[in-house]
């Protein structure tokens, strides 16, 4: 499975359940579709906006960990 496979796939983190990890993953799906090789705190602040936007909390590791796999992903294999 590549970087892109695994986010779009399972982007949620460990703890979340039910709809909030499918908000999560809707947040990183949204993300990765515009901003895939973009600047690590480009994309966290992208990934902070869109979990606002659809009122799903998300911890710092998370935003951190989501941004670094998106910011290092291959926009060839999205």
């Amino acid at each position: 499975m590549t970087d892109n496979e695994e986010l779009r796939n399972d982007a949620a983190e460990n703890t979340a359940q039910g709809t909030e990890a499918e908000a999560q993953q809707v947040v990183v799906d949204r993300v990765l579709s515009w901003q895939e090789g973009a600047p690590t705190e480009t994309v966290r602040e992208e990934l902070r906006k869109a979990a606002a936007e659809v009122g799903v909390e998300v911890d710092d590791a998370w935003l951190d960990e989501k941004a670094r796999q998106i910011s290092d992903a291959d926009p060839a294999t999205s």
